[in-house]
């Protein structure tokens, strides 16, 4: 992916301070979130070097933490399967338990 149409950090940190508003708000955000880390990759799935360790610095956020945003965002691809997700899961631990067992 060329750096001209890579998200910047800044986009990714004000995502990320969206997520602690509310409960479908922090849903929708870590969604948005996983959906930019995702497009962030390159055709081998990679992101550019350093860029996760400069997400997790700017975010204070972890790397599993970050994963676990790719990972709904990969396994609840569409608008229509955030709601299902937003309708199923009580909270963000309860979708990262789900998203334990998946693997």
């Amino acid at each position: 992916m060329s750096a001209e149409i890579l998200p910047t950090i800044a986009a990714f940190v004000d995502i990320d301070r969206r997520i602690d508003e509310s409960r479908e708000a922090a849903f929708r955000a870590r969604w948005e979130f996983g959906h930019m880390l995702l497009a962030a990759r390159d055709g081998a799935g990679r992101l550019p070097n350093g860029f996760l360790a400069e997400l997790v610095d700017e975010t204070g956020k972890s790397r599993r933490e970050l994963s676990y945003r790719a990972q709904f965002a990969t396994d609840f691809p569409s608008e229509a399967e955030l709601c299902n997700a937003l309708h199923s899961s009580g909270s963000w631990r309860d979708a990262i338990r789900a998203l334990e067992e998946v693997r």
